[in-house]
């Protein structure tokens, strides 16, 4: 089973040993606090079981993580703070339960079922409200020494830029996230810029153009560290845009990215599982791989 817990909604998938999905479950929630967490996502897992044996569950939150994955250090939307929760759940159904970021899971969901599937070492850039994101080197996560690699819309691009809510200044998500991408296009949200770009409103064409370049300019930078062969590019706002994001990325990977005359750019390729990436690759984590 795999379980994506977000703030305010939870989806639950039960798939096969080789990774065919047999049953999907969708729920919106205001659970809050351990109690309440935990009767929820022992709830979602029965629910979505129903008659058939649960073995595993993977369980990704919206929360920071220990780097041992045993605490939600803290999930804010949650109510969580200094919680066992993997433990927990396992305490209610008496099966093993593995924890993960929601932004590291969505990234193991697309190398595993989606469009990073078959790389070597994948990045996920999530853009959405803010720029989550999630690193893969042969089917597992790089959580880094204290739990937090993949913040990748920390990754600052200057460092006399806006502030951010992080405590430091000029990170991608200041120039990337739906926010910035409103803010831009002087719209409500993202997704009216995008509506607004394909009109052809040149506000909001401008706000994806300079967004898509600042990605591009992370990735170039995530290239020369970690030298990945494919870029995923996901989120609800990406999947609205397109090419519109994708295009001006491609073009600032080309313009100013590390090692060209050493390797090929990565590829760069827009999600293929939609939302249901993290709660895919939640499962995918207590799924071996096969040879």
């Amino acid at each position: 089973m795999g379980v994506d817990l977000g703030g305010t909604k939870v989806l639950t998938v039960a798939i096969t040993p080789d990774g065919a999905v047999q049953q999907r479950c969708y729920d919106t929630h205001h659970a809050r606090g351990e109690v309440e967490v935990v009767d929820l996502v022992a709830a979602a897992v029965l629910q979505c079981a129903a008659d058939q044996e649960v073995t595993a569950v993977g369980l990704a939150v919206a929360a920071w993580l220990t780097a041992d994955r045993s605490t939600v250090t803290i999930a804010v939307n949650l109510g969580l703070c200094d919680v066992r929760l993997g433990e927990a759940v396992t305490a209610r159904l008496g099966v093993p339960v593995i924890l993960e970021n929601d932004g590291n899971a969505a990234a193991v969901g697309e190398a595993r079922f989606g469009a990073a599937r078959g790389s070597r070492l994948s990045i996920m850039l999530s853009v959405g409200t803010g720029v989550g994101g999630g690193v893969v080197i042969d089917g597992r996560v790089l959580a880094g020494g204290h739990g937090l690699a993949g913040e990748l819309g920390h990754m600052s691009l200057d460092d006399q830029g806006p502030a951010c809510v992080c405590g430091g200044r000029g990170c991608l998500e200041c120039y990337a996230s739906g926010l910035a991408i409103a803010r831009s296009a002087g719209t409500t949200n993202a997704q009216d810029a995008v509506a607004a770009a394909r009109q052809g409103d040149p506000a909001a064409l401008s706000a994806l153009e300079s967004a898509g370049i600042a990605l591009g300019r992370g990735i170039a930078q995530l290239s020369a560290a970690l030298d990945p062969d494919v870029v995923v590019i996901g989120g609800g706002v990406a999947a609205g845009a397109g090419d519109l994001l994708l295009q001006p990325i491609r073009r600032a990977v080309r313009n100013v990215r590390s090692l060209s005359t050493v390797v090929d750019p990565p590829e760069i390729r827009l999600a293929a599982c939609g939302p249901e990436a993290g709660a895919l690759g939640a499962a995918a984590m207590v799924v071996p791989r096969r040879s």
